[in-house]
């Protein structure tokens, strides 16, 4: 199996969702019975582990669906030791205990690999390799599986390395922002806790995906970032704004000093695609 190989097809496509996919063609070709790959990522600060993006050739792909690692003794031993765990008989194993548990019985899916992801030594969520067969993950294609995690495992850090580097900058002038007005800071905040959430409602109206859903709420802190290009004297003015005023105050987001010109492609298409750029 050629890395090489692999990593061109993971370039290919605009976003996540559409290189795992590619990704899972390829695989296709030597393990046919791989009938879904899905990556879900652990978000520290809720302790949830969410659904993030899928591949699935047979069956219905479970989203917008978030779980706590710390009621499953299996998944947060499997974070803390590295180690994959491998179900060869999902339907004599797995009891339907949650919302999960049932949705993977009623798919049909009767064997599973599931692999821990790291970025250096932070846990950074699951890939779950699932198949109709019965104990479809011997011992090579367990290697070969593996082979594969690892490149997504590479890719989604590098992607997420640099989301973080944005958002890093992007807290640098947010706390200057808070030094000037602190309801304005606080309003970021505010934006940040409820976007990901009312994206999870209005998911399956506007067709957004876990991946955009994860997008919109990494990003949220972003949109009134221009505020910081907006003199005091406007910015803190009690009483109505003058013409000119006004036109400076709509013009904000020019003020960002380019803090969006880093944005993975990802991100910029998912954007356009969604309505959501508008």
């Amino acid at each position: 199996m050629d890395k090489n190989i692999l990593s061109s097809h993971w370039l290919q496509g605009h976003n996540a969702s559409e290189r795992l996919e590619r990704i899972h063609e390829h695989l296709l070709l030597s393990y046919p019975w791989v009938d879904r790959i899905a990556c879900a990522l652990y978000h520290e600060s809720t302790g949830l582990l969410k659904t993030f993006i899928n591949s699935t050739h047979r069956g219905q792909a479970i989203v917008g669906y978030g779980y706590p690692m710390s009621d499953s003794p299996v998944l947060s031993q499997l974070a803390d030791t590295g180690q994959y765990r491998v179900i060869d008989d999902i339907k004599a194993n797995i009891l339907p205990e949650n919302s999960h548990s049932r949705w993977l019985l009623e798919q049909d899916y009767n064997s599973s690999l599931t692999v821990p992801l790291y970025d250096e030594q932070r846990f950074l969520g699951f890939l779950f390799f699932d198949s109709y067969r019965v104990a479809a993950f011997d011992a090579k294609a367990q290697r070969d599986m593996v082979l594969y995690a690892n490149l997504i495992n590479m890719s989604l850090c590098a992607e997420l390395r640099a989301v973080r580097t944005i958002l890093a900058s992007a807290k640098v002038a947010r706390d200057f922002v808070d030094l000037r007005d602190f309801e304005i800071g606080a309003h970021l905040d505010c934006m940040a806790a409820y976007s990901g959430l009312i994206a999870g409602i209005v998911a399956p109206k506007y067709g957004l995906s876990d991946e955009q859903i994860e997008h919109i709420t990494q990003f949220a802190p972003l949109h009134d970032i221009g505020k910081i290009g907006i003199p005091d004297t406007v910015l803190l003015k009690e009483g109505p704004l003058s013409t000119d005023e006004r036109t400076l105050m709509v013009s904000d987001p020019q003020g960002a000093g380019g803090f969006g010109s880093g944005t993975p492609a990802g991100f910029d298409h998912n954007a356009q695609h969604s309505g959501l750029s508008s």
